[in-house]
């Protein structure tokens, strides 16, 4: 539907810093309460290859709890945490705060924010990432991307598959 990003540089001590805010919404022609199970209980089924940090990963997890974690795990015992939840309306909204270390591109802090409105029989699902640090305007425009590409391209479809 809707993608949106803004920057915004300030002074620091020892440098400057940036901010970004990431917005994107895509409708999903399914019932809320079934694409709310599918963006939090189910987001290993949807989230799509290409979309993780370990080489080795085997899927992606979301734990809709204060202080659950999102993450990537892997076989060997690899693991990731990309977000701990700060906040839950189930079924409504899910917030998250994370980190993105040096070798991920930062330092930054990052918010996340998931949405999903009821809209008749069909829903919204609103992401609104806002990130603050070493983040520059290809890490912007990456994360958009992605954020299109999961959303309109891995969960959209799963929710919308009539073999769910």
């Amino acid at each position: 539907m809707d993608t949106k990003t803004t920057n915004e540089t300030s002074d620091f001590p020892g440098g400057a810093a940036r901010w970004v805010v990431i917005e994107h919404s895509v409708r999903i022609d399914a019932p809320a309460p079934q694409v709310w199970r599918a963006l939090t209980e189910e987001i290993g089924r949807w989230w799509r290859e290409g979309f993780y940090a370990l080489s080795n990963a085997k899927g992606m997890r979301l734990e809709p709890v204060i202080g659950g974690r999102m993450y990537e795990h892997a076989d060997d015992g690899s693991g990731l945490v990309w977000f701990k939840v700060i906040g839950v309306q189930p079924g409504r909204s899910i917030d998250l705060a994370g980190h993105i270390s040096v070798s991920f591109g930062g330092p930054a802090v990052a918010m996340l924010r998931f949405d999903v409105t009821a809209d008749g029989t069909s829903s919204v699902v609103k992401v609104s990432e806002s990130r603050v640090g070493a983040v520059d305007e290809h890490g912007a425009a990456s994360a958009k991307k992605g954020w299109t590409a999961l959303l309109d391209g891995g969960l959209k479809p799963y929710c919308e598959s009539s073999r769910r």
